[in-house]
């Protein structure tokens, strides 16, 4: 039990002529609880109302620009949740080995697959 989060590419592709979709998982975290916050004032910000959970919310460039700055700052936002375990910068040399990393790679592949046609949505499980 606890937080699951993914981030997943689609795009529809032509293939002999039949529109078929595409879907690839381009990311994964666990209990990244700073991360889960950022994302549902995204959510929020595209009018969601609903509890922020199991509901996968349309990431622009805009967006993950805006996240790789919050990532790279230090500063996406503090977050509680039963399941969302301790936070995310507790043991800063565990996010900075591990975490951070992922979500630097995660950016950049979604800045590049954006700027290929791909969507990319943001999904988490609690």
């Amino acid at each position: 039990m606890g937080l699951d989060q993914w981030a997943i590419a689609h795009k529809t592709v032509n293939i002999l002529g039949h529109p078929t979709q595409v879907v690839r998982e381009i990311a994964c975290w666990r209990k990244h609880n700073r991360l889960q916050g950022w994302a549902e004032s995204v959510y929020k910000q595209q009018g969601g109302t609903e509890e922020f959970n199991f509901v996968p919310i349309d990431l622009t460039l805009e967006d993950i620009i805006t996240l790789e700055h919050s990532v790279k700052c230090g500063n996406l936002p503090e977050t509680e949740g039963f399941f969302f375990g301790q936070d995310s910068y507790s043991d800063m040399n565990h996010y900075f080995e591990f975490v951070y990393e992922r979500d630097k790679q995660f950016c950049q592949s979604a800045k590049q697959l954006i700027r290929d046609g791909w969507q990319i949505f943001y999904n988490s499980w609690w």
